[in-house]
């Protein structure tokens, strides 16, 4: 995998900051309509009907049941990332799929909530792909829109697959 080590330590260092005064919720919404948290407030269907998530992305695809929202309004959407750092496994597509998925939601009216174990890795790693990708953020500005209202910690894997596609976006 072809990343710029540079962006990537800069990235890690940031993030990796424990000074930051980001706090580490259940439920946090990172961009307008965008909202990313824990395995645990996904199970509160109330409480996500009454912040008026329309969608759910899951990024814990055995956690909860495919027909857990079906009588409540909400649409679940399973999408397989793991949390180990599979090097051979390209994340790329997956990123820009999810985040096609998270725009047409938004785009629609709809609120979409990412949820993966404790909200710290992997959906905030497609958050930030989706700004990335639609919001027309570099790596560096997605990263730091998000750490500084949520506290999170994407793997090194899922941090180099993004400034893998830092580069591909904007050449750099």
């Amino acid at each position: 995998m072809d990343y710029d080590n540079d962006l990537f330590l800069s990235v890690s260092s940031h993030l990796k900051d424990r000074d930051s005064e980001a706090k580490m919720t259940h439920c946090t919404e990172v961009y307008p309509d965008l909202f990313v948290g824990t395995d645990m407030q996904s199970e509160n269907k109330k409480e996500l009907i009454i912040m008026g998530i329309t969608d759910v992305i899951s990024f814990d695809v055995h956690y909860l049941s495919t027909n857990f929202y079906r009588d409540s309004g909400i649409n679940y959407h399973p999408v397989d990332i793991s949390d180990e750092a599979e090097p051979t496994r390209n994340y790329l597509p997956l990123f820009l799929e999810t985040a096609d998925l998270i725009d047409r939601i938004i785009r629609k009216g709809g609120k979409a909530f990412l949820f993966c174990n404790a909200g710290y890795r992997k959906a905030p790693a497609v958050a930030i792909a989706y700004l990335m990708s639609k919001r027309r953020m570099t790596l560096t500005e997605a990263s730091i829109q998000i750490a500084k209202i949520r506290r999170i910690l994407p793997h090194d894997g899922l941090i180099k697959q993004l400034c893998v596609l830092n580069r591909k976006l904007y050449g750099v």
